[in-house]
């Protein structure tokens, strides 16, 4: 088929020094680019450096596009992610409510720099839910409400970071409270040091496998 053109009204306002081109909005287009073609820098970008990822677009998608640009879209998506994690950070807890804390770990390969420890955390309410499926299952919970933190790095990082979100979130102030985790020793360290009122639970999926082993 090849290149197709396509031409649309552009308006730039002189007084605020930016244009908009309303078609794009239409179209989902941010800055030019599609939410799909996006989403495909993005993932480039965490294979590659963002020069490599510029000439494979362009080689077999046939996508013109900077390493800059990409570096924005990148950031672009951080930004939304950071905040689709994270929404209810400002909200406070009543003492009548109840919280949970859970916290886990991996590796993950940053270029250039190899396998590196990260350390997840995340805070939520604990909330009652009526599930039919689970009728022969008393007192059914579900998180809710969760907020998330994330280092790289160790515990003691990760620590930091999550006491932060937690005071952010009252959650001193639950009525009852829990951390959960799979069993390693930092985990349960980290909820002696900073939340000795919460009840230490092992996740179920862990908890199998220990009764495995």
């Amino acid at each position: 088929m090849g290149r197709l053109t396509i031409s649309r009204p552009y308006f730039y306002d002189e007084r605020k020094r930016q244009g908009i081109s309303p078609i794009d909005e239409q179209l989902g287009l941010v800055g030019g680019y599609s939410n799909a073609v996006r989403r495909m820098l993005t993932r480039l970008a965490m294979l590659l450096p963002y020069e490599k990822a510029s000439v494979i677009a362009n080689e077999y998608a046939g996508i013109e596009v900077s390493d800059s640009s990409i570096w924005e879209i990148v950031q672009a998506a951080a930004h939304n992610t950071h905040r689709a994690m994270n929404p209810v950070t400002s909200q406070k807890t009543s003492s009548s409510e109840r919280m949970g804390i859970a916290a886990d770990g991996c590796l993950a390969n940053i270029r250039t720099e190899g396998w590196k420890e990260v350390k997840l955390g995340v805070v939520f309410r604990v909330k009652d839910v009526e599930d039919p499926d689970l009728a022969d299952v008393t007192n059914h919970v579900k998180c809710v409400d969760q907020s998330h933190v994330l280092h790289l790095g160790g515990p003691e990082g990760l620590s930091n970071q999550l006491y932060a979100e937690a005071c952010a979130r009252r959650f001193g102030n639950a009525v009852q409270q829990v951390v959960i985790g799979d069993g390693a020793d930092w985990i349960w360290n980290i909820a002696r040091s900073d939340y000795p009122r919460a009840a230490q639970v092992n996740d179920w999926y862990h908890a199998c496998q220990h009764l495995h082993d």
